[in-house]
């Protein structure tokens, strides 16, 4: 064997030689993390930048929670309306399916500017006077308006009163946290079939 280094604590001791040298610097005082000249402030560095991480990971957190809380509500907020927006076409269609059943029977003698609620009965629409939710959420009900036509046969704000066509006005409305949100459709529907 022709080179071994023996280390014994402070000293290297090579063999091939016989000499004694002083050992180098341990690592941890070449490489240490704090190049302050007393330890007792290292200390206090790491636990200040304990401290930062935490603050900073501690808003990073609560920014990303905030922003799930506001794109969940969005989220809520568009379904509410979009489930609305089908109900209001759907309460269109289904005044016209009740005008198909009969236009005298069933849309001439309502009352006007009455609101009337879609009810689901022996496998057709009818309309109640009586208020119902759907899905313990959304209110909807229709109102039937007259209409009149001016000399040029148009609808006008006065004229001649058009028994064979009525102002359709569908509306849906839901609780929206403290308050209440309103959305509506109206259209024209007509004596079709002539019934």
């Amino acid at each position: 064997m022709n080179h071994l280094t023996h280390s014994m604590e402070h000293k290297t001791c090579n063999i091939k030689n016989n000499a004694t040298a002083a050992a180098p610097a341990p690592w941890y005082v070449l490489h240490g993390t704090c190049s302050m000249p007393h330890a007792s402030f290292c200390r206090g560095v790491s636990l200040v930048e304990v401290v930062v991480s935490v603050a900073i990971l501690f808003i990073t957190v609560t920014g990303l929670l905030t922003a799930y809380n506001f794109f969940v509500r969005a989220g809520t907020k568009t379904l509410a309306t979009v489930q609305a927006s089908y109900l209001l076409e759907e309460g269109v269609e289904a005044a016209s399916v009740i005008r198909d059943y009969g236009w005298t029977t069933n849309i001439a003698n309502l009352s006007v500017g009455t609101s009337y609620y879609l009810v689901w009965s022996s496998s057709r629409w009818i309309l109640s006077t009586t208020p119902s939710k759907i899905d313990n959420t959304y209110t909807r009900y229709l109102v039937f308006d007259s209409v009149n036509r001016d000399s040029n046969d148009a609808i006008a704000s006065s004229g001649t009163n058009d028994s064979g066509t009525r102002k359709l006005s569908v509306y849906v409305s839901w609780p929206d946290g403290s308050t209440t949100t309103l959305r509506s459709i109206s259209t024209y529907i007509t004596n079709l079939f002539n019934n």
